[in-house]
Order: structure tokens, then sequence, then C-alpha cells
């Protein structure tokens, strides 16, 4: 996944979060962090949907994966910070969490409340993306229990090519700004002209009432009454 765009690309919309990268200090099990348990359920959720050649939503897939558990605690200090136990409830404060912060599609969304199912039994995931999260988080989960894995938190992130891709996106915005102002300039343009020709006409009018000759007008005058 490291070299693989589509992965990091959707990785470079999540990383620069301060609180994203606060996740490296909270410890999810055994001697991994959230952050890479994340990070590891995101990059395997893409393999297995890669591998079984799925339709799936790739971005919303990745990004929901790295959110999934954006409780923001350490879990084994803390088991219940108001929304209730941290096995049933921090689905909910994650998705909390990340609402605040980035703007989720509603896959995003249903992956991060659901990926607990069944011991959340009445969320039952909605999507696709959903149920390969749900399941592959806890491969992940029985790996880290048992120090079978071999990532961390430096695994799955190309930090080359990601800045390479947040550089492209900066453009893509700006180009996007330009093309937007540009826009504005041209229909405030035509509006201008339109208004300048109504003037125009108005005056015409006006002269052709005046001389009496409302056919026969010179194109000397027209020119005259266009030019003011």
């Amino acid at each position: 996944m490291k070299n693989n765009p589509e992965f990091q690309k959707a990785v470079s919309t999540v990383l620069d979060s301060k609180n994203l990268q606060l996740t490296k200090t909270f410890t999810q099990h055994g001697n991994v962090s959230v952050f890479a348990h994340s990070m590891a359920v995101a990059a395997y959720s893409k393999m297995l949907a890669d591998k079984l050649k799925l339709k799936y939503d790739s971005e919303s897939l990745v990004r929901g994966a790295m959110l999934h558990d954006f409780f923001l605690y350490d879990w084994h200090e803390t088991s219940n910070i108001g929304d209730g136990l941290h096995g049933f409830a921090h689905p909910y404060t994650a998705s909390k969490n990340a609402i605040r912060e980035f703007k989720l599609s509603p896959r995003e969304l249903d992956i991060i409340r659901k990926h607990m199912w069944p011991l959340t039994f009445t969320k039952l995931p909605k999507y696709r993306e959903s149920w390969l999260v749900c399941a592959v988080d806890k491969y992940c989960s029985v790996l880290e229990t048992f120090k079978l894995n071999k990532y961390n938190d430096f695994s799955f992130v190309n930090p080359k090519l990601i800045k390479k891709l947040q550089q492209e996106r900066e453009l893509n915005l700006r180009l996007e700004e330009g093309k937007g102002k540009l826009k504005e300039y041209i229909h405030r343009t035509n509006e201008e002209a339109a208004e300048k020709q109504k003037e125009a006409r108005k005056k015409i009018s006006e002269l052709r009432k005046n001389n009496n000759q409302p056919k026969n007008i010179s194109r000397y005058e027209q020119y005259k009454a266009r030019k003011g």
C-alpha cells in the first residue's frame, strides 16, 4: 500500500490532523498504537476489496477505516467518558469527533458507527465498505492481541508520495478557485455590457422621438448614442 497512489491519496486527506497524529500516543492492543491499528485496518480492507475484485468506494473505505477508532482517549485508562462503556460506545464517540473535524460521506460515517457489530448488535453495517472494515478490524485486533502483527506507525505511510499528492490537491484547488473567479468576472462583465446596451437603446429611442424620425435615424447618431 505504500506505493499505491489511490490508498495514499485517501490517507493524505486526513493525515495532517493533529488529533489523528495524537492517536499514535494511545495503545490499541498489545504494543500497537491506535494510529497503527487504524492504518492497518485501512490497508488490509483495501487489499481485501481489491483481491476480491469488489466494486467499492476506495476513498470512503480508507478514510472510514482510518477514523473508525477516532475516540481520542486511552481506553486502557478510561473505559467510560460519558457516552457509555468503551466497547459499546466508542464508535459513537469516534463519529462525533470525526464529524467535528472532517466532512464525512454516508459510507464513512456508517463505517465508523458500525464497525463493532455484532457487539453493537442493533448497528448493522449498511454498506459493503462497512462490512469490510468490520471484518478486517477483528482480524487486526486478533493479530495485535497475540503480537502476530508486523506493522507499526510507519508501515503504510509513504511521506514522499503523500506530499506530492497533497501538492497536487492544493494546485487543483487553486485552479478551481481561479476558474470560479474567472466565471464570476465574465458574468459581471456580461451584465455590465448588457446594461450599457440597454442604456444605448434607450438613448436611441429618445433621439428618434426628438427628431420624429423613428425609422431613419442615422448610423452616426446611433454610434453617438452608444458612446454616450
